[in-house]
């Protein structure tokens, strides 16, 4: 048997199990193409569903812009935060947009998605799918944010009849208006809650990063001081509903429409009047050419104290203005007799007369002092009746005799002390009748003399000034009174001018006097029968209203002919023969009165504790509509512009229709290659859509010539005051605070010459809100001390005198308010506009934000505000322990708008956009890919048609 093997089968077998690899081998190659080609084909499917999840979201983005131009764009839109209007966990944060000539509760629009031809409710809500946009920063805080999402379907129906679904998108439109804005020059700066300062944006080494804050995130990379708490990522992101890097408004007209006008350069749009009082220079002293008598001491290089020349009234527009002294104090008195100087049975009568004048500077700044006239009309007419025989002289024309009218002169006599070569803020001077007994045939043509300075009349012996009784004989024996008829006096204060001409600066009607009759005494008597005496009404006179004076319509000193509510008569009623012999001119409790000099060399009556300014005029370009508190206004109570008793007249229509910027005629002529420096903070040049280029300054200075300068600017910093959020009230409130290294300076004035230098004393507020009712002037009247207004002991001594009158609270002229206080503020105004919203819908206009609410009891919102805001101890604001007279240190709603009110707005032009789309697959019903964005949109002075001009209404 042969045992070889078969060469042939080994080979075969090989190639068998190399086919059976190589199609293994095919096999996993296929196997890997088909899954490579298949993971391709997902990854495409997921790359496209992802583009069409942002092209969703950027649907999204281009659906919110439309919706915001179309209810937002027009100027008489106002913007506000939902709030719980629709009780729906999550819409708290949604914007609204009412139509600013509607006051109902609903809005016009809900800026997100879903909101249709009406506002969305509550119940429309309750089917809609929605998606979180905003998340909450902290669990139950409330501030998260869910928009409705809104289905993407194709035109035709599916195999279910139903259209097929490519995808979803929402948006939401947040408000940064309502935030306080950190990152501007004019920036709030908030506190923890500690009290400490947070950021200070106004710190010098933070101005050049300001600018490139775009995100609240980016506040972390600000420098900080030692003093203040450094901020990182996620405490900033956990104040987003409190704080905005910057919100920037358009000054535009929310009411009429169209821009604001700029009252800086065109104050003629509000009259003559107007014009006269915001532009300082047409009656303020020139510090380096001072007129005579000359102001001592001298003015210094940046003089802080002012003099004003008096300026005869100018009314027009409803307004009043003029630079003059007031009446505070007035005495004529009288006396009929026999001619002393002459013999026999019977002599011819004379009367005698003599007055006492005191003239008050209401102004927190000084007047160049001028030598001054009265005339004086209605006095009595009188009938002397013989007790002894019945029989009777007269009637006596008392305003024949005397002249008609009668003239009195009342010079000012300077010294060189500096008492007497200006006329202090709030100081009260007293001229007295000069003796007088030459019994000329006619009245002196420029009016008989007095003596300034003085306010001694004589005793009952004192001769006065007389006058002779022509043809009349009256025997000496007779036992005589006086009959006088019902009068009122007419009196007019003259300025008059080195050239001798004379020019009327204010009339005054006295209460209406009664007709009396005097007691009987001897027809040769020296005693003065009866005096005609009044006084400005003041607190003392309304113990149950003290403010009165200050608070009653056509009771403003200001007025061009101040009227007899203005005053009242004497202790004793209007009874002038209830005053005989009357020489009473002192009344340590009144705030217009002070003590005088006992010698020529006493310095009682100078000391700065006794002077009473009350209102303020401009000393510069006006800074802020806020200003305008001090506008006097004929027959309207005083401070009425940005207070509620202004709604009125509409003098609270000024806020929407006006702003300031500070610049000047001589400002704009300067800037011929360059852009005019906005003196206003926070006004920025407005860079035009499209681009980042600012204005040409053709352009600009030509809009500044036409008051159309609206049209290239925005206000940075503007904060809308429908926000409900306390926190940023209180970061708001203290945008009024002064900036780091920067004290306040004022006069160091001297007890005993009233004032001082200009080398000033400063004091630093440190951090805290500072409001003013004297803005520009307080330097000059800030130096007080409390109880010295009758003391004729000056500090370090204690006051001698004890007196009611609080002249130290009229003088400050700024009320500082600590953190405290401007957080219990901030947390009243906010609890208001919630509950004003929640029942009539947010502030259309800032004269609807400052008008009075029948629901407050005629109170404006900021006036309950400030009435209702409670400290930790008890107290509130304005407590009467503090502030019992309506004074400086009385915080009014105008006190509040002069610091704040270029940034106060009803509307937010700048919106931050959150938006979501997905892509959807029809085959599995869910979600293939999501996409967010989030964009910061800033509505700008100009129409998208650019053949319109923007001031265009």
């Amino acid at each position: 048997m042969n045992g070889r093997k078969n060469p042939g089968f080994a080979t075969r077998g090989f190639a068998l199990l190399l086919v059976v690899l190589v199609l293994a081998f095919l096999t996993m190659l296929a196997t890997s193409l088909a899954l490579l080609a298949g993971r391709q084909s997902q990854s495409d499917a997921h790359r496209e569903a992802a583009a069409r999840a942002r092209q969703h979201a950027c649907l999204a983005l281009r659906a919110a812009l439309a919706q915001l131009q179309r209810k937002a764009g027009p100027d008489t839109r106002a913007t506000a935060n939902a709030g719980g209007a629709l009780g729906v966990p999550g819409t708290e944060r949604w914007t609204g947009v009412w139509d600013t000539a509607d006051h109902g509760v609903a809005p016009l629009a809900w800026l997100v998605s879903g909101d249709g031809p009406s506002p969305l409710t509550a119940e429309s809500l309750a089917g809609m799918p929605t998606i979180q946009l905003m998340s909450e920063t902290s669990p139950g805080s409330g501030d998260g944010v869910v928009a409705p999402l809104q289905a993407l379907t194709l035109p035709y129906g599916g195999p279910s009849g139903r259209e097929p679904i490519l995808g979803r998108y929402a948006w939401w439109m947040g408000d940064e208006g309502v935030k306080a804005s950190i990152a501007t020059a004019a920036g709030a700066a908030p506190l923890d809650e500690l009290g400490r300062v947070q950021v200070e944006p106004r710190r010098a080494e933070n101005a050049e990063l300001l600018p490139r804050v775009t995100e609240l995130e980016q506040l972390a990379w600000l420098r900080y001081g030692a003093n203040e708490t450094p901020l990182d990522g996620a405490t900033l992101r956990s104040r987003r509903q409190e704080w905005t890097p910057r919100h920037a408004a358009v000054l535009s007209d929310p009411v009429r429409g169209g821009l604001k006008r700029d009252l800086s350069l065109q104050p003629g749009l509000l009259g003559r009047a107007f014009s006269a009082w915001a532009e300082p220079g047409t009656s303020m002293e020139d510090p380096a050419h001072p007129l005579t008598p000359r102001i001592a001491p001298d003015y210094g290089p940046v003089p802080l104290r002012r003099r004003y020349r008096m300026v005869a009234p100018i009314e027009d527009h409803g307004m009043v203005h003029s630079v003059a002294p007031v009446l505070s104090y007035f005495l004529l008195a009288f006396n009929l007799r026999t001619d002393p100087a002459g013999s026999g049975a019977t002599r011819p009568l004379e009367s005698r007369a003599r007055w006492l004048v005191t003239l008050w500077n209401p102004y927190s700044s000084a007047m160049v002092p001028e030598d001054l006239s009265m005339e004086i009309e209605g006095l009595p007419a009188l009938t002397a009746i013989n007790d002894t025989n019945g029989t009777q002289s007269g009637p006596i024309a008392l305003d024949h005799q005397w002249g008609t009218p009668l003239r009195i002169r009342l010079p000012w006599v300077a010294d060189g002390r500096p008492d007497r070569q200006s006329w202090f803020p709030g100081r009260v001077h007293a001229w007295a009748a000069r003796e007088n007994l030459a019994k000329t045939e006619e009245p002196p043509a420029a009016g008989f003399d007095s003596v300034f300075y003085s306010r001694t009349l004589t005793t009952a012996s004192g001769q006065g000034v007389q006058r002779s009784l022509t043809g009349s004989l009256w025997p000496t024996s007779a036992t005589t009174h006086l009959v006088g008829a019902a009068t009122q006096l007419t009196i007019r204060l003259y300025h008059l001018a080195p050239n001798g001409s004379r020019e009327l600066l204010r009339s005054f009607v006295s209460p209406a006097f009664s007709a009396f009759v005097t007691p009987a005494a001897s027809a040769t008597s020296g005693t003065y029968q009866f005096s005609l005496v009044f006084h400005l009404a003041e607190s003392i006179d309304a113990p149950d209203d003290p403010d009165a004076w200050l608070t009653t319509a056509g009771r403003d000193p200001r007025e061009a002919v101040l009227g007899p509510a203005a005053f009242a008569p004497g202790a004793n009623g209007p009874h002038p023969e209830l005053y005989p012999n009357y020489a009473a001119a002192s009344f340590p409790d009144r705030l217009l009165d002070r003590a005088l000099p006992a010698s020529a060399a006493s310095t009682t009556g100078q000391s700065y504790n006794e002077d009473v300014p009350v209102f303020e005029m401009p000393r510069e370009s006006l800074r802020s509509v806020g200003d305008l508190q001090h506008l006097a206004l004929s027959g309207v109570r005083p401070f009425a512009v940005g207070n509620a008793w202004g709604a009125p007249g509409g003098w609270n229509d000024l806020f929407d229709r006006y702003f300031v910027t500070g610049l000047s005629t001589e400002s704009v002529a300067a800037a011929r290659d360059h852009l005019p420096e906005l003196p206003n903070p926070g006004q920025v040049w407005a860079a035009p859509a499209g681009g980042r280029a600012l204005p040409a300054v053709a352009t600009a200075i030509a809009a500044a010539r036409d008051g159309l300068l609206a049209g290239q600017l925005l206000q940075e910093g503007a904060f809308n005051v429908n926000s409900f959020s306390a926190d940023a009230w209180h970061a708001f409130l203290r945008t009024a605070r002064r900036d780091p290294g920067d004290p306040f300076r004022y006069v160091a004035a001297a007890v005993g010459t009233g004032t001082g230098s200009d080398d000033a004393e400063s004091i630093d507020f440190a951090d805290e809100a500072v409001f003013g009712r004297f803005d520009q002037s307080a330097p000059e009247t800030y130096r007080t001390d409390t109880g010295y207004a009758a003391s004729t002991t000056v500090p370090p001594a204690p006051p001698n005198v004890p007196s009611k009158a609080n002249t130290h609270l009229f003088r400050q002229g700024i009320r500082v308010l600590t953190h405290d206080e401007s957080g219990a503020l901030a947390a009243s105004i906010a609890e208001l506009v919630r509950g004003a919203a929640a029942r009539e819908g947010p502030f259309r206009s800032m004269a609807d934000f400052l008008g009075p609410r029948e629901i407050l009891g005629g109170q404006s919102v900021l006036e309950a505000a400030i009435e209702r805001a409670e400290l930790a101890d008890g107290r509130k604001l304005n407590d009467r322990s503090r502030v019992p007279e309506f004074s400086s240190q009385t915080l009014l709603p105008g006190d509040l708008m002069s610091r704040l009110a270029e940034y106060c707005t009803t509307r937010s032009d700048t919106f931050q956009i959150r938006v979501y789309g997905d892509a959807w697959n029809a085959a599995t019903g869910s979600v293939s890919a999501q996409a967010w964005a989030e964009a910061v949109v800033q509505r700008l002075p100009e129409w998208t048609d650019p053949r319109q001009a923007p001031e265009t209404a």
